[in-house]
C-alpha cells in the first residue's frame, strides 16, 4: 500500500500509513517507497519524496539493480528532488 500512496498525488494515504507505523524502508520486488517516488518525478512526486525523507526514509539505499534514488533523480526535470535527497545525506 505505500508503494502505491507514494506515486499518489494526494498526499494523505501515505501520511496515514506512515502515521500508523509502515515502513518506509520496505522493499517490494526489489525496490522501495522512496526509490519509487525518485523515479517517478516527471509526474510530480517531489512531495512524495520529502515526506518519505522526514519519516526516514533511507535515502543511501539500493534497488535491486543498484539504482539509487540519486540516480533516479538526476534523470527527471524536477530538480527538487536531487536538491532533498542530498540535503538528507
Amino acid at each position: 500500500a505505500l508503494m502505491c500512496a507514494a506515486l499518489n498525488p494526494d498526499l494523505r494515504l501515505l501520511r496515514e500509513l506512515i502515521a500508523r507505523g509502515a515502513d518506509v524502508n520496505r522493499q517490494q520486488h526489489g525496490i522501495s517507497a522512496l526509490l519509487l517516488a525518485c523515479r517517478d518525478t516527471r509526474a510530480g512526486r517531489a512531495e512524495a519524496v520529502i515526506t518519505l525523507l522526514a519519516n526516514g526514509a533511507n535515502v543511501r539505499q539500493h534497488d535491486s539493480e543498484g539504482n539509487s534514488a540519486l540516480h533516479y533523480a538526476a534523470h527527471t526535470l524536477d530538480p527538487t528532488v536531487a536538491a532533498a535527497l542530498l540535503d538528507a545525506g
